[in-house]
């Protein structure tokens, strides 16, 4: 895990942007924290925007919570990472911290597997969408349910298209190609970089991943960043872009090479990534939830969801609820303007994991 060695570099940096002045005995708290972690989403600890709140406070086994401050929040990207006999007491910590500095205290994509944590710690929870896995042991492109991803697969297998996966150790000769790949796709979106729970393109934050990449005919379309968790638990994917005009199926061929590759190298699940708002019974909402009830029938103008729904679902996931956990005392649409100022899109940015168009 010599790519922790670069958080210093990235959030000493970037004073400014943190208040917050990473040690060198954070980094190793955090390195310890990341080997023992199940969470997939642990490499954005490695963005340079963020502040990290340790409990136990003194001791090398711990869990952290990575957060940011946006307006009068505390926002947590995702659950505690570290060891798990921490997490409720951790949770209970940081909300007292936010207390004391008279900030709200938000955590933002909480996992089902972690809810109870909250609850325990008298947290409302909001579903915000789901988040697809899929069960690599499960997965085959055999039978008749798969036969047009299995066409497409092997035709455009046929057809030239060639999956690599280039190693953090040797991806610095890619790297010119993937920042023109991204500063067209950028272009062709009329998008700025995103950032907190995604990340963005940075050679430097680059380096730090195995990077997996279509070619055809010797020239790179498509490429993504992979992580993977220390214990082969789960295997995903952070920044995917890709150049224009792409041939139908292009993606899904990358996709199915991507899941092929987790389940060569013995990962147990491969995570897609979440849709936002999926899942949620317009039937049930609150009216808290008339937000998302408004979002998700007005989708045209905030991507397209059900698109990416359906996209997501030719692989066979399994769905997992994620949520937004908050204090008691807060409003719902307070909490979620404040989470959409802090990444630049907020809810809405996941879409980019997985950009089908």
């Amino acid at each position: 895990m010599k790519w922790l060695n670069k958080l210093l570099y990235f959030s000493n940096k970037n004073l400014n942007s943190t208040n917050q002045k990473i040690t060198e005995n954070d980094i190793q708290k955090i390195q310890y924290c990341l080997s023992v972690s199940k969470n997939e989403n642990g490499f954005l600890a490695l963005l340079n925007d963020k502040k990290f709140f340790f409990y136990p406070e003194n001791s090398e086994n711990c869990c952290f919570i990575m957060y940011g401050e946006k307006g009068s929040s505390y926002i947590a990207m995702g659950d505690p990472i570290g060891y798990e006999e921490f997490f409720e007491k951790a949770i209970k910590e940081f909300e007292e911290f936010c207390k004391k500095r008279e900030k709200k205290c938000i955590f933002y994509e909480v996992d089902h597997s972690y809810i109870g944590n909250y609850l325990k710690n008298n947290m409302i929870i909001s579903k915000i969408g789901e988040r697809g896995k899929i069960i690599l042991k499960n997965f085959s492109l055999e039978g008749s349910d798969m036969r047009k991803l299995r066409y497409s697969y092997n035709h455009l297998a046929k057809d030239n298209y060639i999956f690599k996966v280039i190693t953090k150790h040797n991806n610095s000769h890619v790297l010119e190609t993937l920042s023109n790949i991204s500063k067209e796709w950028l272009k062709r979106k009329n998008a700025s970089e995103k950032k907190f729970s995604i990340g963005h393109f940075n050679e430097e934050y680059i380096k730090n991943f195995d990077i997996a990449i279509v070619e055809k005919n010797g020239e790179i379309i498509a490429f993504t960043t992979l992580f993977g968790t220390p214990n082969k638990e789960c295997l995903t994917l952070d920044l995917m872009r890709h150049r224009g005009n792409l041939e139908n199926g292009v993606m899904e061929f990358f996709f199915v090479s991507l899941i092929l590759y987790a389940k060569e190298n013995n990962y147990a699940a491969f995570s897609l990534g979440i849709v936002p708002l999926s899942g949620i019974d317009k039937h049930i909402l609150t009216p808290y939830k008339s937000v998302e009830h408004f979002i998700f029938n007005h989708e045209k103008h905030f991507y397209n969801f059900k698109g990416l729904k359906l996209f997501k679902d030719k692989f066979k996931p399994e769905w997992e609820p994620v949520y937004i956990a908050y204090a008691g005392h807060l409003i719902f649409p307070l909490v979620l303007k404040d989470i959409v100022s802090l990444t630049s899109g907020g809810i809405v940015q996941a879409i980019h994991k997985t950009d089908e168009s």
